[in-house]
């Protein structure tokens, strides 16, 4: 491997309830959102286009970002109760799926698209050579298409259900790490890192800064270090390490 090769961090698996249980409170932006919006449609006024979903669909968005007071304090922290709160709402608003083959049930969790956290790391620093230590990591959804590292996703969520649930082979990769100028005052965003998905073929993408991203920033278990290739004219593929 050398510095001249395209990578980036990759967390193999979309689940919130990972997502949350390893980054809590240092999270300062997070989407995700999963459900079923039913196969059913059920037309009230054919002529004026009216119908519902069938009324038994659930589907549930979360779509947090953090609020900090004029001193910096945070009023909606992602803390272990706040966690616990939410994990036990998916639980109780979706069922478990059971697979008849394997005669087992799988706990219900929804799919991260996107997150953000917050770090300081005088490491980071050194390594971008950067002005300060402080820092936001974008991570983002992508489609998984290497078949090595497809089963690398699904060898890593088979007890989670994810996959169990119908949701489609994705991983969290890093799509930007920024610099942080300003805390809470007026922010100046440098990017150390910048890629913005599979067709994006110029991405800003240091190896040495994914290695430390991998290796320090993702789930135990759960870390990968791909590389970023090129597949005919205009295309990104994620690659495995190994």
């Amino acid at each position: 491997m050398t510095n001249g090769q395209r990578a980036t961090a990759t967390i193999l698996t979309i689940g919130l309830k990972k997502i949350l249980s390893t980054y809590g409170e240092s999270i300062v932006e997070l989407r995700a959102g999963g459900g079923s919006l039913g196969s059913n449609k059920i037309v009230i006024d054919n002529d004026y286009g009216i119908s519902i979903d069938n009324p038994g669909s659930v589907f549930m968005n979360v779509k947090y970002k953090q609020i900090r007071d004029e001193q910096g304090n945070v009023l909606n922290p992602l803390n272990e109760g706040k966690i616990e709160e939410i994990c036990q709402d998916i639980d109780q608003r979706f069922e478990p799926y059971h697979d008849e083959k394997e005669d087992r049930d799988y706990p219900p969790d929804l799919p991260v698209e996107y997150f953000v956290i917050s770090v300081k790391d005088n490491e980071l620093q050194k390594l971008s050579q950067s002005n300060t230590s402080e820092f936001e990591i974008l991570f983002q959804s992508d489609v998984v298409e290497n078949p090595y590292l497809k089963e690398k996703v699904k060898s890593r969520n088979e007890n989670l259900g994810l996959f169990k649930q119908g949701f489609k082979f994705r991983c969290l990769n890093m799509h930007e790490l920024l610099e942080t100028q300003e805390k809470y005052g007026q922010v100046k965003r440098q990017y150390i890192q910048q890629w913005n998905g599979v067709f994006d073929i110029h991405p800003k993408s240091p190896l040495k800064i994914a290695q430390h991203i991998a290796a320090n920033y993702t789930p135990r278990g759960f870390g990968e270090l791909t590389f970023l290739k090129t597949e005919g004219m205009n295309k990104m593929v994620l690659t495995p390490s190994e």
